[in-house]
């Protein structure tokens, strides 16, 4: 996966927001791991993954579902940011 920008943790989060509670673990699993593959392919082939993008967080975002960013960042938004980031820590 390439280096974690601040748009890749926004990105992720609008992404869970957007998905059942019950099940933003899960998905926020999936998008690291479509990440990883997508960096891998980049680096093999010479360009992004025509799914999962150029290996960044965000670009591995865009098959799902996104909320609009919040207003401020309400306790829903931060249980999101928190997934990503927690998820982002097991994954280094």
């Amino acid at each position: 996966m390439r280096p974690v920008l601040i748009n890749d943790l926004t990105t992720a989060a609008r992404t869970l927001l957007a998905a059942d509670p019950s099940r933003r673990g899960p998905v926020m699993a999936q998008i690291v791991q479509n990440a990883k593959t997508a960096d891998l392919y980049r680096k093999r082939v010479g360009r992004g993954h025509r799914l999962y993008g150029n290996g960044s967080l965000a670009s591995a975002c865009q098959p799902y579902a996104q909320a609009p960013l919040p207003p401020r960042c309400d306790a829903q938004y931060l249980s999101c940011l928190s997934v990503v980031i927690s998820s982002l820590v097991a994954f280094d």
